[in-house]
């Protein structure tokens, strides 16, 4: 059956995270209804990985299959139409039928946005990390995670994760202002909260909450006793999903 692929962007603010569930609006469910609607036909969709309630994504990839005419001519318009403000599809395309948008992900980035000072238009995309902390040991950490480790004390496990390593293949800290700092985490794979809780334990750190060989102690040994927090879902953005 043919199987095409849509890159997706979406303010997450307003969502119960992307997977389609009972308790209230998700992304996946949707674009599902919209896809449907429009199709005439019963659509599901399958996205690269979850996002949680309240994250963002600016390049989202999912894959659907259907069998009909489907006149790419007149997308992605047509189902942004019905969809609402807060989600868009940038494309959609036409992939081998034996594509996976989750298994056949080259990697994964993210951005977490913190300001340093009240930003009442960034409120529901940023953290406002109190006190200021410093841009040397955020860096520091960013350096330690870099390569493989097992992130049992950085993520909540799931039961259909067989382990817990991942290979972190990039990060960058940039300051695109004097009052805000991006967090950049690029990797082959993500745990289940696992870009927040690096967050919230290296924001401890840079705020003297948590003493560096803390940190790296929980990294490199998963026995170690975990003192990580959770920095908030609305500061995390996925940026991208990269392929073939």
């Amino acid at each position: 059956m043919p199987r095409y692929l849509l890159r997706i962007q979406y303010d997450g603010s307003g969502f119960f995270g992307w997977q389609r569930q009972n308790e209230g609006p998700t992304v996946q469910g949707c674009i599902e209804k919209g896809l449907s609607t429009i199709l005439q036909a019963k659509i599901e969709i399958h996205g690269s990985g979850r996002t949680d309630s309240g994250v963002h994504a600016e390049d989202q990839a999912a894959h659907f299959d259907y069998e009909g005419e489907f006149p790419e001519r007149l997308w992605p318009g047509r189902i942004n139409r019905v969809l609402p403000a807060s989600i868009a599809i940038d494309s959609v395309t036409r992939v081998d039928n034996d594509f996976h948008c989750r298994y056949d992900a080259l990697y994964r980035q993210y951005r977490y946005q913190l300001t340093l000072s009240p930003k009442p238009l960034l409120r529901h995309q940023a953290w406002h990390a109190q006190p200021e902390p410093d841009p040397a040991l955020l860096q520091k950490c960013l350096d330690l995670i870099s390569g493989i480790h097992s992130f049992e004390n950085f993520a909540k496990a799931t039961p259909d994760i067989k382990h817990m390593r991942c290979e972190i293949l990039k990060t960058e800290l940039v300051i695109p202002c004097e009052d805000q700092i991006h967090i950049h985490i690029r990797a082959n794979r993500f745990l289940r909260h696992m870009v927040r809780f690096l967050v919230g334990s290296m924001v401890q750190v840079a705020t003297g909450r948590l003493v560096f060989e803390e940190f790296e102690a929980m990294l490199k040994d998963p026995k170690t006793p975990r003192k990580a927090i959770t920095a908030p879902a609305r500061g995390l953005i996925l940026e991208s999903v990269v392929y073939e």
